[in-house]
């Protein structure tokens, strides 16, 4: 792109998320209550905007210009699978809080290499995950990632592991272990760059 091209652009940057609901109000009480976001502007019926630090989450409602049915016919409806992901301390605490209060979740938590997620739903279906990083993973970004990334002792403390997990019956062993530290086998070398 030459200099030119992008004095012409008026892209400034992320303005919000827009997510469609059928009860504004449900919807910004929903996430002023349960997920601690603060209501900047409201317009009822049609619209409200709820913040979560630098997070603004556009709620449109039937009859905002933003939930308008496309020129093709085709309508604007919550849900689907794209979502906004909230970064929480501790996810599992986070689970039997909302549990408790009746939110209604998509799945049971996952974990993997980078941390723990779970997906729930606004009152319209919208989703929503709340992910916490794994420790190693806190802090700043580097490569893709988040945190200082592992130290040494855990790079050669995963090459160990994948070494032993080598050959038919290291990955057996792996398998039975059911431990995090098996994608080692297949990472260790990506650790080591």
């Amino acid at each position: 792109m030459t200099t030119e091209q992008g004095r012409d652009r008026s892209i400034l940057g992320l303005h919000g998320v827009r997510y469609q609901t059928a009860d504004v109000q449900r919807a910004a009480d929903f996430y002023v209550t349960h997920l601690g976001f603060t209501l900047e502007h409201q317009h009822l019926p049609q619209f409200a905007t709820v913040a979560l630090g630098s997070l603004k989450l556009l709620l449109s409602g039937p009859g905002a210009s933003g939930s308008r049915t496309m020129p093709d016919g085709r309508r604007q409806e919550p849900g689907g699978w794209n979502r906004i992901v909230l970064h929480v301390n501790d996810v599992a605490r986070e689970i039997e809080r909302l549990r408790e209060a009746g939110v209604k979740f998509r799945n049971e938590m996952e974990a993997g290499p980078a941390g723990r997620q779970v997906q729930l739903e606004d009152p319209d279906g919208n989703p929503i995950e709340l992910f916490e990083p794994a420790r190693s993973h806190v802090g700043t970004p580097v490569r893709g990632g988040y945190g200082p990334g592992p130290s040494l002792r855990e790079k050669l403390r995963t090459v160990a592991f994948a070494r032993w997990c080598t050959g038919e019956e290291g990955v057996q062993r792996c398998a039975k272990r059911k431990d995090v530290r098996l994608l080692g086998c297949v990472l260790a070398p990506h650790l080591l760059r």
